[in-house]
Formats: C-alpha cells, sequence, structure tokens
C-alpha cells in the first residue's frame, strides 16, 4: 500500500460542559457504538469505549481530549506524514491515545481523574477520530454524552482496633476514620462484629447514634469509658460496656452500608473469614481484602492493630494493616 497524505484537521475547542465524542464509521465500516462504562468520579478512572463492526479490526482510533481553554502539542499520527492535535487540560493530564482497533473493532481509553478539590464538578471534552489505513481517511462525526467528574465517594474506612489488653479488656475500642475529601455522612453506617467460630455477627453499632456526619480527616471511636472518656472533645464516640470484641482466632470488623447493601471496608484478624453472614445482607461476605493480615493483638503487652500510613486503604490487608505498640484512639497512626 502506497501512503498518502491526509488532510487532519485541528479539533475545534468546544467550551461547552460536557464531554463531546467526536467520532466516525471508519469508510465503509457501519455499527459504531461510543460508550462510556465508568462514568468520571474524582479519584477514580473514566472509561471511553469505541466499538465498530468486526469488519473495521486493524483500523486506527484516536482518542482527543480538548478543553475550552487548552493547550496543543503536535503528535505524530502513524502512517500519515500529518499530525495530529492533542490537547492537554488544565488539571495536567495528557490525553491523548492511539491504538489499533482489536478483532472485535474494539478500542477503549482510560483517563484518570486525580482526586483533588478542582476535579469534581469539572466537565470536559472527548474526541475521537478514526483513521482507515485503506484509503488513508480521517474522519469524525458528533455525538455529545453529558459527563461532569463527581465528587469522591466518602472514604469511611476502619483505621483502628484494639481488642485485646493485659489482664482484663477494659480499654478495647474500634476507630473510623474519614479518609475521604469531604464530609461523610453516617446515616445507615454500622459496624458489624463477626464471629469466626460460626461465621455470624454477634454486635451492630449505627455510627448515626454518635454524629450525623464524620468531617474528612475526623475519627470516631467505638469503645470502653476509659477510652471514650479520655478522647477529644471534637471525637464523636458510642460507649460500650464491657469486653465487647472478640479475641480472635479468627474474628473480624466490618463497616457497612445499609441502605445500599455495601461493605465499605472490612477486617478479618487472626486468620481469614471467608463468608461472614451479616444481617441484611442476601450473601456472604469475604472478610480478607487481598492477602490476609497476620498480626495478632496481645494478652501480655500493650498495642493495637493500625492501617500504616494512617487511613491508607490499597484493599490488600497484608500490606494496609501492622501492629503498633501505643495505641492512639481519636488520633492518627
Amino acid at each position: 500500500m502506497t501512503n498518502r497524505t491526509a488532510s487532519v484537521p485541528s479539533l475545534p475547542i468546544v467550551p461547552v460542559a460536557c464531554v463531546c465524542f467526536l467520532a466516525t464509521a471508519l469508510t465503509g465500516q457501519i455499527g459504531r457504538i461510543m460508550s462510556m462504562p465508568t462514568p468520571p468520579v474524582a479519584g477514580q478512572s473514566a472509561v471511553f469505549k469505541m466499538t465498530h463492526n468486526p469488519a473495521a479490526a486493524g483500523r486506527i482510533n484516536l482518542f482527543v481530549l480538548s478543553l475550552p481553554t487548552p493547550q496543543a502539542v503536535a503528535i505524530p499520527i502513524p502512517g500519515f506524514s500529518v499530525s495530529g492535535l492533542v490537547r492537554i487540560d488544565p488539571l495536567g493530564l495528557l490525553a491523548d491515545h492511539v491504538t489499533v482497533l482489536d478483532a472485535s473493532g474494539i478500542t477503549s481509553w482510560t483517563l484518570p481523574i486525580p482526586n483533588v478539590p478542582t476535579a469534581a464538578g469539572f466537565a470536559f471534552d472527548v474526541q475521537t477520530i478514526d483513521i482507515d489505513f485503506v484509503t488513508n481517511d480521517a474522519a469524525w462525526a458528533n455525538n455529545d454524552i453529558a459527563a461532569v467528574v463527581a465528587p469522591p465517594p466518602p472514604r469511611l474506612v476502619i483505621n483502628e482496633i484494639d481488642y485485646d489488653q493485659p489482664n482484663v479488656d477494659n480499654a478495647s475500642f474500634i476507630e473510623i476514620f474519614n479518609a475521604g475529601p469531604g464530609p461523610a455522612s453516617l446515616a445507615n453506617i454500622e459496624v458489624r462484629l463477626v464471629n469466626g467460630a460460626n461465621s455470624q455477627q454477634y454486635a451492630s453499632f449505627a455510627l448515626a447514634t454518635a454524629a450525623a456526619s464524620l468531617a474528612p480527616n475526623a475519627y470516631l471511636v467505638i469503645g470502653n469509658g476509659t477510652i471514650t472518656q479520655s478522647l477529644p472533645g471534637s471525637v464523636p464516640s458510642i460507649n460500650v460496656l464491657g469486653d465487647f470484641i472478640q479475641n480472635g482466632s479468627p474474628d473480624g470488623v466490618v463497616l457497612v452500608d445499609t441502605a445500599t447493601g455495601v461493605v465499605l471496608d472490612a477486617l478479618s484478624y487472626e486468620g481469614s473469614i471467608g463468608a461472614a453472614v451479616l444481617t441484611g445482607f442476601s450473601t456472604t461476605i469475604d472478610l480478607v481484602e487481598g492477602a490476609p493480615f497476620t498480626g495478632a493483638d496481645s494478652s501480655t503487652a500493650t498495642q493495637s492493630l493500625v492501617r500504616v500510613p494512617n487511613g491508607i486503604d490499597t484493599n490488600n490487608a497484608a500490606t494496609d494493616w501492622a501492629l503498633a505498640p501505643l495505641p492512639t484512639p481519636g488520633a492518627a497512626n
């Protein structure tokens, strides 16, 4: 095939608060479907997908991010002697993606959305160009799909737990931390405790009894009076009598949203609980995130189980959790 120079015009700046998909079916091809399987959320990734007729396999698809006030950077387009125009958005995302359609005529592009205050509410434009190597033609069509970056969901986590103390267990506690950038409503949020001997729930605590919401970087503590009475006044708490947390081998703690039926966080300690039975849940719950944490609290030394760094949650208990020699209820680990 002899390459010919194709005229690829500069993409227009679209000052409209939506995600604009600019694309065409490749010359002679039909059945193009544009979709956005993952909506844009700050701190997560948005996925843009193009599905063509399988006969379009092997063609080039180019995604370009364009914004009202972009900078333009030229990039080469494979097979052509001219350059396309790639735009960089104010959040610093270089958003170009050139790929060959797979055997099914599908290509996708993932855009990471930073978890910064300016990301929430941000509207951007995505454009795509399809290039046909058979004819060396480039073309596009205008299809709008509204997509404004949503604020990140609240990130409530189980942050620290002390279930075993020397002699009498009268200083037990569970600490909840808001690791998100905004306040988290505590309506319908509960801590559930699970007995590893039978995988059954044995206790439940509604966090809304302590406060209506939890500010970002703030703590809530469920604990014995020796703990709750010594907390700073700004830390909401739930006072519990007696030795209320079981001592493992294994046992577990689960943070749930009862309104949505979503498990927000979980920890199985001193072993793995893979099928916990929780009140109000139709299916069993695996309390092990990634690889299990192998540490254990002690009945002979003062220590606690903590997230390190404070509030970190990579969904891998083996690396997120550690033993700390000094419990810090209501404060950073």
